[in-house]
């Protein structure tokens, strides 16, 4: 099995661990979001670096 199939796989999981966690803690409007926060959380802690703003990596004044 080559390394990026075994990434995507453990993401895959990550996910799924994150959402069933998060499902009884949050209301169902907010469960994605929350699920992109913790995933977004836990890159910083893997890399030990914080992530930058959305609005700083997109443009939103310009259309799309």
């Amino acid at each position: 099995m080559n390394n990026e199939l075994i990434e995507q796989e453990l993401a895959y999981l990550l996910v799924v661990y994150a959402t069933e966690l998060l499902e009884g803690m949050m209301h169902p409007e907010d469960l994605d979001a929350s699920i992109c926060a913790v995933l977004a959380s836990a890159l910083e802690i893997a890399s030990n670096k914080k992530l930058r703003p959305i609005d700083e990596i997109f443009d939103y004044s310009k259309p799309l």
